[in-house]
């Protein structure tokens, strides 16, 4: 029987795939109900810049957390934030910190591990080696963990002058001060604090006084750090930091002299408040003052031109002044939520932009409320519950997932028109909310299990005044019908409320975790996973228990019970779905499920009692329409995203809406087509893995991994797309050839965003001179790859060139022969230099016949392109060949590329992986590799920054 739901017919069966060990794919039926995105809620944005000239280039760091990682990606917009594009994914091992665009447009850029630098309009991020700026005390010094750069700081007084904050990668952290006084050519390096644990140590944000380039003010955990010599002494400033708690906020007005404030969190005998400092002689005297606003960390302070304050909190962002000290929550999202940055907008003085935990943001002092510029970012919201009313059918409560290293998201968000847009519930901050639940005569009033006890609301979510329990993790809420509710709690037991949740009273498992509640007509039904673990039923409200049978043998982990009066369905921890009809005296396993599977959500349809939905932990959505005897794959369209919430949909009876772990929220009844099959991809290596990890002279057989993304992102292709994925292999200087096709790898009971290709013979490399180097092609799309380079040595050494034998009178049909005869280092005056000296190189590439030595005859129209991959980064074009007749004995032609920038390899951390493409042609090149340590080294293997769209 096909489920109910809005149908919508595909055009084919999808083969059902097998895979030793795992279960197999399901059937769709060409009736299958799909579930499309609605593309909200976005995801968090952590960090803004703005070119200084052309306003209306902007740039931003996305976030997102991933089962694997933190996960960053860059986003460009030109249209002054009407749209944004994904903007590169070359440095996808790394996570990106924060962004700054000089006025000529150069762009720097702070990771996890280093500072990059690219020119305007250049497509390649090169790494600046901080590691060999000067001191005057010390020799160059960059730890065997790096350094995270915190700021970068280009004074628009002095466009030679930069500034860069640089933290240690480790636990007992030095922060450090990079100098440059040319414009980024050579750096100093400067202490600024040694690790210590007193009041005032530790280091934020810095400033640069705008009318005294070499006077900086750095915030410390309490207080100020002063120097007056661009970096090279500091001293403390006159703001006491013994009652603070946590970092201080630093904002500067442009008058002359400028005006110094600092927000910060102090305690003291009454707790928690918010104080504004305030200093008009550069930072020696201060004044301060408690604000009257919610005692929450600052994140960001800015001065507006009218010398109003705007201040973000963890709490919210609230603008207010020092003359008066009148404070009050700013309209819109932000007001509710906070904002990892505040950026003044170079268009439009009085006008902001906010980095927050859902997307970008801008103010205008004219308008006077948050408006959100999203179109473009990734909509990776991530879904912890959802709810929906019965009588308010466009009302949706989404409970956002706790996020990682930023400003968690606000933790439930609330839409009015059907999923279409999303705004702040008011009253919950950041804590974590579990579940949601009504009263069945007063739906208005709705109540959130919290990790800070229950909270409700008497305005269907809108805003949230009263929190009991406070203190106390809720894990699950219910309430039976007759208005009783109940809640389990972790490690605290059972509680109960007969009047609305005014008052609650423990009544059992004194010192549990509870971890599901169901009420149904005949009683109460609880999991406990502590003390006496098990399933139990109260028929008195309570006051006492019957021990039911667990489906399965005794200790197994049950992840959920849910039910209503016909059937009670618990999922047990790798061992499938269960269906009670006798009130769970006897259980049987749900038929036509995978038997060994992890159902973690399952929800039963309140419209309809037999309808019952079940997500699988890894990725898979069933359903079944007659009481769980026989169920329907539904996850087409889903691809690989996890579901992690399910609720109605009373727009119509029978469409659902679900969350998801990184892809927002999807809906059945939203209309919706599935994506055309891209025309170029980026293809990213993740790993080749030596069978038993053995080193590459034992090695023998080997597994690849790879990624497909669009061009210059990190965002997948469509989930459903199996194109044929081909594995290159080049061995030593000779040109590439086909070698495998790769599989897309099944994850639940869908295909994961990963491709494989197992027990590749790499035995050849055991030689230590022998290499093999790895390339992706997709034949039905322009194919950007990384390069793999398995060898104890991979660097290509000057080979004895292969010069052709003879020249062909015509040109081939579909494929070409490349072969780069030499690349030759040298300085910037033509001298030959060494890799670790030669800025630029000039590369000389000969054309041949398929399979032979035969050169192709000239042909001054062809369009030669050397490809170069920098790093584990994506090839790109570096030049375009022009062509030469070259004699030795006879005349044939080659494809010169001159002076191309190979100065990156110059840090032996780097190295530039070369090889050509010809276009109009399939080119099978050999691979170049240049640098002073050439090998692949393990990376962070990359994870998309948001989920598969169909």
């Amino acid at each position: 029987m096909l489920p109910a739901l809005r149908i919508r017919l595909l055009g084919a069966l999808i083969i059902i795939m097998s895979v030793a060990g795992t279960w197999p794919l399901p059937a769709t039926a060409a009736g299958e109900p799909n579930l499309y995105p609605l593309d909200t809620p976005y995801g968090a944005i952590v960090s803004l810049a703005q070119h200084p000239i052309q306003p209306n280039d902007m740039w931003a760091i996305a976030s997102a957390t991933t089962a694997g990682r933190s996960v960053t990606a860059l986003y460009r917009t030109q249209d002054g934030g009407e749209s944004w594009k994904p903007a590169g994914n070359d440095l996808s091992w790394l996570t990106l910190m924060t962004i700054a665009i000089s006025p000529t447009g150069t762009l720097y850029l702070g990771t996890s591990n280093g500072l990059f630098r690219r020119a305007a309009g250049g497509p390649i991020w090169t790494r600046v080696p901080l590691e060999r700026a000067v001191s005057d005390t010390e020799p160059a010094y960059w730890p065997e963990r790096g350094m995270t750069i915190r700021q970068i700081l280009l004074p628009a007084t002095d466009p030679t002058r930069i500034y860069v904050i640089a933290a240690e990668n480790h636990k007992y952290a030095k922060h450090w001060l990079f100098r440059s006084r040319d414009g980024g050519q050579t750096f100093e390096r400067l202490l600024v604090q040694e690790f210590d644990t007193n009041p005032g140590s530790g280091l934020g944000r810095v400033l640069v006084d705008p009318t005294d380039i070499d006077r900086l003010y750095a915030a410390t955990r309490g207080g100020i750090l002063i120097s007056q010599d661009g970096g090279n002494t500091w001293i403390p400033g006159g703001l006491d930091p013994s009652l603070t708690q946590g970092m201080t906020i630093l904002a500067l007005t442009a008058d002359d002299p400028p005006t110094l404030f600092a927000a910060r969190l102090i305690q003291d005998d009454r707790g928690f408040h918010l104080a504004l400092a305030r200093s008009q002689d550069r930072g020696r005297t201060w004044s301060e003052a408690i604000l009257p606003i919610p005692g929450s960390p600052p994140l960001d302070l800015i001065a507006l031109p009218d010398h109003r304050l705007v201040l973000a909190t963890q709490a919210g962002v609230f603008l207010g002044s020092w003359a008066d000290n009148i404070w009050e929550a700013m309209a819109g999202d932000l007001g509710a939520m906070g904002a990892n940055q505040l950026l003044p907008d170079q268009r439009e003085r009085g006008t902001l932009w906010a980095a927050t935990p859902l997307g970008v943001y801008r103010w205008n002092q004219n308008r006077a409320i948050w408006v959100a510029h999203n179109r473009g970012l990734p909509p990776n919201g991530s879904i912890r519950a959802l709810y929906s009313f019965p009588d308010r059918p466009q009302t949706w409560l989404a409970a956002m997932a706790w996020g990682g290293g930023y400003l968690a998201p606000p933790a439930l968000l609330r839409s009015e028109d059907g999923g279409r847009s999303w705004h702040v519930a008011r009253g919950l901050g950041e804590t974590r909310v579990n579940a949601l639940v009504s009263l069945p005569d007063q739906p208005e009033r709705v109540y959130a299990a919290t990790y800070d006890g229950i909270c409700q609301s008497l305005d269907n979510g809108r805003t949230w005044t009263k929190c009991a329990l406070q203190d106390t993790i809720i894990r699950d809420i219910q309430v039976d019908p007759h208005g009783t509710l109940y809640a389990g709690t972790y490690g605290s037991g059972l509680y109960r409320s007969d009047d609305g949740g005014d008052t609650w009273t423990q009544i059992s498992f004194a010192d549990a975790r509870i971890g599901s509640i169901l009420t149904r007509s005949d009683g109460l039904y609880v999991t406990a996973q502590e003390g006496e673990p098990g399933l139990y039923r109260s028929t008195d409200g309570g006051a006492s228990w019957q021990k039911l049978p667990w489906p399965v043998a005794s200790g197994a982990d049950m992840a959920q019970l849910v039910g209503n009066d016909q059937r009670l369905i618990a999922t047990v921890a790798e061992q499938g779905l269960w269906v009670s009809e006798d009130g769970g005296r006897s259980w049987r396993q749900a038929p036509g499920l995978p038997t060994d599977a992890t159902f973690d959500v399952v929800w039963t349809d309140p419209r309809s009692p037999e309808r019952i939905l079940a997500a699988r932990q890894d990725a898979g959505l069933w359903i079944s329409e007659d009481g769980g005897h026989t169920w329907l794959s539904i996850g087409h369209t889903l691809g690989d995203n996890k579901v992690t919430a399910i609720a109605a949909d009373y727009r119509s009876p029978d469409d659902v809406v679900v969350g998801t772990s990184h892809a927002g929220i999807w809906a059945s009844g939203q209309p919706g087509a599935e994506s055309p099959p891209p025309e170029a991809v980026d293809a990213r290596i993740e790993i080749v893995w030596p069978h038993g990890w053995a080193p590459v002279a034992e090695a023998t057989r080997a597994n690849m991994s790879l990624r497909l993304f669009y061009p210059d992102s990190l965002e997948p292709v469509p989930c459903g797309w199996e194109p044929r994925v081909e594995i290159w292999e080049a061995r030593d200087s000779e040109p590439a050839r086909f070698l495998a096709q790769a599989r897309r790898r099944p994850i639940g009971d869908a295909l994961s965003t990963l491709w494989d290709l197992n027990d590749m013979d790499v035995s050849y490399a055991q030689r230590p001179d022998a290499k093999l180097y790895y390339l992706v092609r997709v034949p039905d799309a322009i194919t950007r790859t990384s390069m793999w380079a398995h060898a104890a040595d991979p660097r290509t050494y000057y080979p004895q060139p292969t010069w052709p034998s003879a020249v062909a009178t015509s040109m081939p049909e579909k494929e070409i022969d490349a072969r780069i005869l030499v690349v030759w280092p040298h300085d910037t005056r033509g001298r030959p230099r060494s890799v670790e000296e030669a800025d630029l190189a000039n590369v000389r590439v000969g054309l041949y016949l398929p399979g032979t030595f035969t050169s192709i005859p000239p042909e001054r129209d062809l369009v030669v392109r050397l490809i170069g991959a920098l790093d584990n980064g994506i090839g790109r074009t570096v030049g375009i060949g022009h062509m030469r007749i070259a004699t030795n004995g006879f005349s044939y032609p080659v494809w010169d590329f001159d002076n191309i920038d190979v100065s990156a390899a110059r840090d032996g951390r780097s190295r530039w992986a070369f090889w050509v493409e010809v276009d109009g042609y399939v080119t099978r090149s050999n691979v170049w590799v240049h640098g002073v340590d050439a090998r692949t080294r393990f990376p962070i293997m990359d994870q998309p920054i948001v989920g598969c769209r169909p």
